[in-house]
């Protein structure tokens, strides 16, 4: 790829990025309490707001990668890096067809959102020590 349509991308990565998580801070509020469920769905907040940022900083660190990665990355791994970056989105969405035990749907989703923002940091880590 060209050095000015790398960097066009590059920049264009990083402001669609911001976006993404500007608009998911003001759709979410984490700074109002909530009325029902107040710690379980705070939770959740904190949470998904830290899952987007280890996500978006995963995407950051590998776009600017200066190795190919194409060997580190098997269908499993690039499939289940592209399921979870839409399932805990898909279940923000949801959250509010859940009428009943959605104490206990927002602590799922809690542990999941941090299981997968741990995974994110396993992967950066793991990649750094096999490429250096």
């Amino acid at each position: 790829m060209a050095g000015g349509a790398h960097i066009f991308l590059r920049i264009l990565m990083i402001t669609v990025e911001s976006i993404i998580f500007a608009l998911a801070g003001a759709l979410l509020r984490p700074y109002l309490p909530p009325t029902r469920h107040k710690i379980s769905y705070l939770l959740l907040k904190v949470s998904y707001l830290l899952y987007l940022f280890t996500l978006m900083a995963l995407l950051y660190f590998l776009a600017f990668y200066p190795q190919e990665l194409d060997e580190y990355f098997s269908n499993l791994l690039f499939f289940s890096l592209l399921f979870s970056m839409i399932f805990p989105s898909g279940a923000m969405l949801a959250r509010k067809k859940i009428k009943h035990k959605r104490t206990l749907y927002n602590y799922f989703f809690t542990l999941l959102n941090l299981l997968i923002a741990a995974a994110y940091i396993y992967l950066w880590a793991d990649i750094r020590a096999l490429y250096g």
